[in-house]
């Protein structure tokens, strides 16, 4: 499907950002980045089972129902993008909270993993 396939290169985009934003370091913009390529990943991945939340936290409950407690997808994905949702927000809204070179480090490798973990999933064809 069409739309599958530009969500995943978008994630891929924004992946990309978000490792080039580290290197600044961007720590804030990093995690943000970071997040939104496992947000796009996560739509392809309901998308391909017909499932289209309209809402974040509708996708990421989506996600967890379908993926992780169907055990489709391991528990750690689910985590992951709760934690990357987590520091997204810190850095776009909290004026506050620090985040840090290594929790942003943590958010990109995950983000690196998660979006492998997609890829294959959709290129097995399921």
């Amino acid at each position: 499907m069409e739309e599958i396939h530009l969500l995943m290169q978008k994630a891929k985009r924004f992946l990309a950002s978000s490792q080039l934003l580290l290197s600044q370091p961007d720590v804030e913009s990093a995690c943000s980045r970071g997040y939104y390529a496992m947000f796009y990943a996560t739509q392809a991945l309901l998308l391909s089972k017909g499932l289209s939340p309209k809402t974040h936290k509708g996708v990421r409950t989506a996600f967890a129902q379908v993926y992780i407690q169907g055990g489709i997808l391991p528990v750690s994905m689910s985590k992951d993008l709760s934690f990357a949702a987590d520091m997204r927000s810190a850095g776009d809204y909290e004026i506050n909270q620090i985040i840090t070179l290594n929790e942003a480090q943590e958010v990109v490798k995950n983000t690196e993993s998660f979006l492998q973990k997609v890829a294959d999933y959709l290129n097995e064809g399921n």
